[in-house]
């Protein structure tokens, strides 16, 4: 009678668990189809830059952070953890549909703020980003405590920690893979916005639906509290196991989250020279990269629960990750220069058969080849490394939620710290240098800790693999990145004067040796010089508007380009020039390099530049416009221009 009760209360066990991994993959391709969409709505009212997505992401990424530390802290003493988990699902459904609202509301502030007080970008940025860190993080943490819930709820054994948890997690990002391919490339293309909104509304609400019915079942619960009282009673006895190394675990789990997406970024700012400034790109590269981290969380889980230091695991693991790092701009010269050009030889067939696939399939490709291994690295850590830091607390709950925590707020860190710092002072090729060396040489240290036994000589074999390959590292070329730029340049017989990186944007300029004519690009893409395919159209924008207008005092210029515009505009003795452009980066290298172009030392002079999106500008301002003069880039080949070319920016500020 006992073993029957004992065998159909694991059966229960195993089945609710089951449930709950499926139930967590849901969770999490509603929590990334909330995400894109909230990086949509963000940029309708924070324009379409760099500082729209990353404070999308960054208060995204800490709300998880701060969500799974505040209930990591108290999940081991939750005993209705199902019931909870669906409260909480509600409450991010609701919040969710208010979105939209609360930023409506927030858009109004936003303009009464600039037309009153006439701030500077920094200013309105400053307050933007408080205003919408305050209504962004609610949700985001309510999202974020559910993984420490769900993880104490499926194992009460540290030794299964690494293992079970591991799995819920791996499930929870392969649903945000889902959630991510979903919403870049269907929900939003069919549905729209607010239907995408609506579709990850309507599931949600089914996630907390399915984890109350799944709470119903109190055997469960009552057999994980039994256990939870036998693990808690172990603690007493194990806390002298506690040491200094532990803390360094905690410093690995924020370097990891921090190098992880510092790499996303890197990657990003990279490849878009290969495939363009296409819509998809983000969206393949942002899935590739989490189905990535899927498989390497589905290892990860597996080997938790077979090392005997998991904790050296996790190194070795971190180490690897280090080197893709290194070695990541020598391969990605070596792929562009030497098998690009077959891979692409060999999608043209599709391409050919399947229309516009090369802006969807290209990207995908590439991806796949560039990213999914060190993606796998990455996900293999975070099991193996809950395991380590779960041997040291013995409390499930609090386990979950300081290792994710503290991984969530490096990813946070990494985000700004290689976005804003890293790329524009020290440049592609250095800042993945950087974080690499840092991964090496932080689990070169951790091995050397950690590796039990009296063979020194195994114990000290990181450390001076890490002297080795800082070694390398400063051996290799110093203008790989400039290299790449250069031959992924769409001009045949072409040289590389110039590179830039800035926040915003990569801008370069190249000579056409046949001509000597100059082109200048941005992340790729020609978008003005002497030897540009629209140059006169852009010198007809300078001069067609005004003379359709003869009345025409007060012009707004989108898009400084190498100038030629709005010296155009300089010549009709306007009243008033306006120039809207997104990279100052732009401006920079094109007083250098098109000073026979634009208006060089005039330009300050003649021209009141404002370096704002357009559309956010137009909609803050309260200047009118005889003529708007927009961007002659087509919306296609350059994804960030595409909101210029919507209807209400002409109904803004109303123009001629």
């Amino acid at each position: 009678m006992w073993r029957a009760k004992g065998r159909e209360s694991l059966i229960s066990r195993r089945a609710s668990v089951n449930w709950i991994m499926l139930i967590y993959f849901a969770s999490g391709a509603c929590s990334l189809i909330d995400e894109v969409v909230w990086v949509r709505l963000l940029k309708l009212t924070l324009g379409n830059t760099v500082y729209a997505t990353s404070i999308v992401v960054s208060v995204f990424m800490g709300g998880l952070a701060l969500g799974a530390l505040v209930m990591g802290r108290y999940s081991d003493r939750v005993r209705m953890r199902l019931r909870l988990y669906a409260l909480l699902e509600t409450l991010v459904t609701i919040s969710a549909l208010s979105l939209p609202w609360l930023l409506k509301l927030a858009d109004t502030v936003y303009i009464w703020f600039y037309r009153t007080y006439h701030p500077s970008h920094a200013a309105l940025l400053i307050v933007q980003i408080v205003i919408s860190t305050g209504i962004l993080l609610l949700p985001s943490m309510l999202m974020g405590s559910t993984l420490p819930l769900l993880g104490r709820f499926v194992t009460a054994l540290e030794t299964e920690c690494g293992h079970l948890v591991g799995r819920l997690y791996a499930l929870n990002t392969l649903g945000a893979a889902v959630g991510c391919f979903l919403a870049g490339f269907v929900l939003i293309r069919a549905l729209g916005v607010m239907g995408a909104l609506y579709t990850a509304a309507a599931l949600n609400l089914l996630v907390a639906f399915g984890g109350w019915f799944l709470s119903r079942s109190s055997r469960v619960a009552d057999a994980q509290e039994s256990k939870a009282v036998t693990v808690e009673s172990l603690e007493p006895a194990v806390a002298k196991r506690a040491d200094g190394r532990f803390y360094l675990l905690v410093l690995a789990f924020f370097m990891s989250g921090l190098i992880c997406i510092g790499y996303e970024l890197l990657w990003m700012r990279s490849i878009v020279h290969l495939v363009g400034g296409f819509t998809y790109v983000f969206s393949a590269v942002l899935s590739v990269y989490l189905v990535g981290n899927v498989i390497g969380a589905g290892i990860g889980s597996r080997l938790a629960k077979r090392l005997k230091v998991p904790a050296v695991g996790f190194a070795a693991s971190l180490f690897v990750l280090g080197l893709c790092g290194v070695f990541y701009l020598p391969l990605l010269v070596l792929w562009t220069s030497k098998v690009l050009s077959h891979v692409e030889r060999a999608l043209g067939g599709i391409y050919s058969w399947v229309p516009a696939s090369s802006f969807t399939v290209n990207p995908i490709v590439q991806s796949v080849f560039l990213f999914l291994v060190p993606s796998i690295i990455m996900g293999i850590g975070f099991p193996i490394a809950l395991q380590a830091w779960a041997g040291h607390m013995h409390k499930v709950g609090r386990s979950t939620g300081t290792a994710y925590g503290a991984n969530t707020i490096g990813a946070v860190a990494g985000g700004i710290v290689t976005g804003f710092v890293l790329i524009p002072l020290l440049g592609v090729q250095i800042s993945i240098s950087i974080l690499g060396l840092v991964g090496v040489w932080i689990a070169a240290v951790m091995w050397c800790l950690f590796a039990g036994g009296s063979r020194v000589v195994g114990r000290w074999t990181l450390l001076g693999a890490a002297v080795f390959f800082t070694i390398v590292t400063a051996k290799i070329p110093a203008n790989l990145f400039n290299i790449l730029v250069d031959i992924s340049a769409p001009i045949p017989n072409g040289q590389l004067l110039w590179v830039q990186e800035g926040v915003t944007t990569t801008v370069s300029v190249h000579k056409d040796l046949a001509s000597d004519a100059l082109e200048l690009h941005a992340s790729g893409h020609p978008i003005a010089g002497e030897g540009y395919v629209a140059r006169s159209d852009q010198k007809l924008l300078g001069h067609f508007g005004v003379l359709l207008n003869s009345d025409a005092k007060r012009v707004l210029s989108v898009g400084f380009g190498a100038g030629e515009t709005t010296a155009c505009l300089a010549e009709h003795n306007l009243e008033k020039i306006d120039c809207v452009e997104i990279a100052p980066e732009v401006v920079n290298v094109s007083l250098k390099f098109f000073k026979h172009l634009n208006l060089g030392e005039k330009l300050d002079e003649e021209v009141n530049m404002i370096f704002m999106d357009a559309k956010n500008y137009l909609h803050l301002t309260d200047s009118s416009y005889d003529v708007v003069v927009n961007d002659s880039i087509h919306p296609r080949d350059f994804a960030e221009n595409a909101s210029l070319y919507a209807k209400n920016i002409l109904k803004a500020r109303r123009a001629t």
